[in-house]
């Protein structure tokens, strides 16, 4: 994952994909902070990234 997407993985509206809408981990980031999860993001090797959910 590059910089910029990383930077910009929660911001609504932000896609990768020609035809994303760029709301699903916009909506997954909100729930995840209403019921008191943590969660962390990062990249462990190229084109390896590890999203964790603690909780």
């Amino acid at each position: 994952m590059s910089a910029e997407q990383n930077a910009n993985l929660f911001t609504p509206f932000f896609s990768t994909k020609k035809d994303g809408q760029g709301i699903g981990l916009t909506l997954v980031r909100e729930i995840m902070l209403n019921h008191g999860f943590e969660f962390s993001l990062k990249t462990v090797a190229d084109q390896q990234t590890e999203f964790v959910i603690y909780f």
